[in-house]
Parts: structure tokens; C-alpha cells; sequence
């Protein structure tokens, strides 16, 4: 069931254009989204940063589509998902993450890799 306190702020930022009270949406949400993107982008905070933001950004242009059958936080992970399909930095996640993580540390220490047999050799 959705929160009352969630449902109230989410009405005054729909009929009012109530930017405060989405700011208190996202001030209450805006760690698990990004705890998520950080879990899956291997600790990059300003890829984290910057997919949370646009994850609150759709979700501030799309509010008026939320009718309160779910609660806001399920509402706002659809999008984030939405976010994780549509967005090019999709890539970064879909692409399994040991193999960025492989080429971000080869890169750190100097390696080049040249195709994905080299990779799948290491």
C-alpha cells in the first residue's frame, strides 16, 4: 500500500507544481537509487550520480502518470529500469560487469586489450 506521506506529496506536486515536495521525494529515495547504480556500475559514483539524477528527472516529467495503485518507491523503480533500457549507458550495465571491470583494471596498470578473445583469455 502506498505511503500516505508519499501520496500527499506526490498530489502537491500535481496540482500544485510543488518543486519542495518533490524534492522531499527525492531526498528520501535519492540513496537506494543510487546504492543501486553504484552496485551496478562497480562503485562509479559519478556514473551513479548521473543515472540517479536522470532516474529523478523522467520520474518529475512523468509524475502525472502515477495513479497510486503501487507505492511511489515501486513506481520510481520501473522507471529506473526504464532508465536502464532506454539509456546508452545501458551498455555499462547490461554488458556483463566483470568484463568492464577486467578492461578498467588492465587499462589502470597500462595494458591495452585488443578484442574480446584476449579478455576471455585472462
Amino acid at each position: 500500500m502506498p505511503s500516505i506521506d508519499d501520496i500527499s506529496l506526490v498530489t502537491r506536486v500535481i496540482v500544485f507544481d510543488d518543486r519542495r515536495a518533490f524534492d522531499r521525494l527525492v531526498v528520501k529515495y535519492q540513496s537506494p537509487i543510487r546504492r543501486f547504480f553504484l552496485n551496478q556500475t562497480l562503485g562509479d559514483s559519478q556514473l551513479s550520480d548521473d543515472l540517479a539524477q536522470d532516474t529523478f528527472v523522467k520520474a518529475y516529467k512523468n509524475i502525472r502518470q502515477f495513479q497510486g495503485r503501487s507505492g511511489f518507491s515501486t513506481w520510481l523503480y520501473r522507471a529506473l529500469v526504464f532508465l536502464v533500457v532506454s539509456c546508452p549507458c545501458a551498455l555499462v550495465i547490461s554488458v556483463p560487469l566483470t568484463f568492464f571491470g577486467g578492461l578498467g583494471g588492465a587499462s589502470r596498470n597500462g595494458i591495452l586489450v585488443k578484442g574480446s578473445n584476449y579478455m576471455d583469455a585472462l
